[in-house]
């Protein structure tokens, strides 16, 4: 009967080590879930400021006026200016 109850001490030994390691890896599977949702938030906000950054930009007249009155100092001097068309993709 010792040998059973010294045969079952070590199976419960092995039963706690297991738990104790099923433990560690819900742990490590929850930190990595919460890496996981921080690195898609981070995508999906990425993702918003790049379609936020292709929106086509006009001037207000306002912004027209501001930027006319900017420049009037520097009349009749030379300069180059460049438009890009805008791309339907």
């Amino acid at each position: 009967m010792t040998a059973a109850k010294i045969e079952l001490g070590k199976q419960q030994v092995r039963a706690a080590e297991a738990d104790a390691r099923v433990a560690g890896v819900e742990t490590e599977l929850t930190k990595q879930r919460e890496r996981t949702a921080i690195a898609e938030k981070a995508a999906f906000d990425a993702s918003l400021a790049l379609a936020r950054f292709k929106q086509p930009r006009t001037l207000s007249p306002e912004q027209q006026d501001a930027s006319i009155a900017a420049l009037k100092p520097f009349d009749g001097q030379n300069f180059a200016f460049a438009v890009s068309p805008t791309l339907n993709r």
